[in-house]
């Protein structure tokens, strides 16, 4: 994002994929005027510079003061691999230094301009083409799931999912994040994983999930949301429209629940004594933590693995309680006494609002005596 008079150098990684049709695209909806006092300089790694400037359109720049977008055109012969650059030459240190002395009188004015976007696009080179590399080219795709909802309440869950893949084969271990935009400007960012956790369904295989704050989209309107990878390399794609229905005026963000634990998992060791329970930490939802995750977790387990699913998870017993995303439950386990038991954990915001059950898991008591029948199963004969 940028404001129309920004003033420090905008740096992007254009890599071996692109090698046609590469372009620099900022926008200004909310000002369109304002693409006209632009003057614009992109620079490529090996020093050449393109300029462009609200006075006209020609090769390589194009202005639109009607919809407020300024596009800079790069030949594909002067595509390189690197790192380019962005500047506003308009900005100029004598406009910073005046900028200045008024800050303090016209501050309330400055805190309303909106913000813009630069896109940077660029497509591989023909297939069988001179210029072909043997790179496949890297796409970003992107969905929200919903894309309409009626009204959003404290348990909305809307999904944002993003694939990023080299020819047909998916892309792991990169950094991503989601950005929801409305006609007023930005109003929510986050991280998308690919840790199984979460919106996330299965960890490292290329899909990177999150949530939109429900706070953020509970009134009605439009939003748009985009998916933005920073690496490996650079990519922005949308990932559709979300639209919302009617606003909810009595939303209350403290109501929100945690999202559910996907990734409960289990490690036992009766040497050492550990039957350890992890997951991945949850954020808090409420706003009132001190912390960036929900303050408490509840395992609770049962009988059988319906008694843990649904409503039925909050008349389960409580095993224990813990602050952190891990518990060593050899002890609770060891006093059940049972040979076999199913475990589930629910996270807890600081406004004590408890988040759906997780994935069930079942333990085997690691100090349990096995039964003839279970020993006979084995193929160990039993004599009396």
């Amino acid at each position: 994002e940028v404001r129309p008079n920004f003033q420090r150098r905008l740096e992007f990684n254009v890599d071996s994929s692109i090698r046609r049709d590469l372009a620099f695209v900022l926008s200004f909806p909310a000002e369109p005027a304002s693409a006209a006092s632009l003057r614009l300089m992109v620079r490529s790694p090996n020093g050449k510079s393109f300029n462009c400037s609200g006075a006209g359109d020609n090769s390589a720049c194009t202005v639109d003061t009607a919809s407020g977008t300024v596009s800079v055109r790069i030949p594909d012969k002067d595509i390189v691999i690197g790192r380019w650059s962005l500047e506003n030459l308009a900005a100029t240190s004598s406009a910073v230094w005046q900028r200045r002395r008024v800050y303090r009188r016209f501050r309330r004015q400055a805190e309303t301009v909106r913000s813009g976007l630069v896109v940077v696009t660029g497509r591989p080179a023909p297939a069988g083409s001179a210029t072909e590399t043997a790179d496949l080219p890297t796409t970003l795709i992107g969905d929200v799931i919903p894309d309409w909802v009626q009204a959003v309440t404290e348990s909305t869950l809307i999904g944002v999912y993003a694939r990023l893949m080299r020819g047909y084969s998916p892309v792991v271990g990169a950094r991503l994040f989601a950005a929801v935009r409305s006609n007023e400007g930005r109003v929510a960012r986050f991280n998308l994983t690919d840790n199984g956790a979460g919106a996330d369904l299965k960890a490292n295989d290329g899909t990177y999930s999150g949530y939109i704050p429900a706070d953020a989209v509970s009134i009605s309107r439009d939003y748009s949301v985009s998916i933005i990878c920073t690496s490996p390399l650079s990519r922005v794609a949308s990932a559709g429209k979300l639209t919302v229905a009617n606003s909810n005026p009595s939303f209350e963000k403290s109501l929100t629940a945690p999202v559910r634990i996907t990734d409960l998992r289990l490690s036992v060791s009766v040497s050492t004594r550990t039957v350890l329970l992890s997951w991945t930490a949850v954020k808090d939802p409420s706003g009132l933590s001190d912390g960036p995750n929900v303050p408490a977790y509840s395992v609770r387990f049962a009988a059988s693995p319906g008694q843990l699913l649904g409503n039925n998870f909050s008349i389960a017993q409580e095993l224990l309680r813990t602050p952190k995303a891990s518990a060593n439950i050899f002890s609770q386990v060891s006093s059940l006494g049972l040979s076999q038991t199913f475990l589930a954990v629910t996270a807890i915001s600081a406004a004590n609002v408890t988040g759906p059950a997780s994935n069930v898991i079942e333990l085997d008591n690691p100090t349990a005596v096995p039964t003839t029948t279970e020993l006979q199963h084995l193929g160990i004969d039993v004599v009396d």
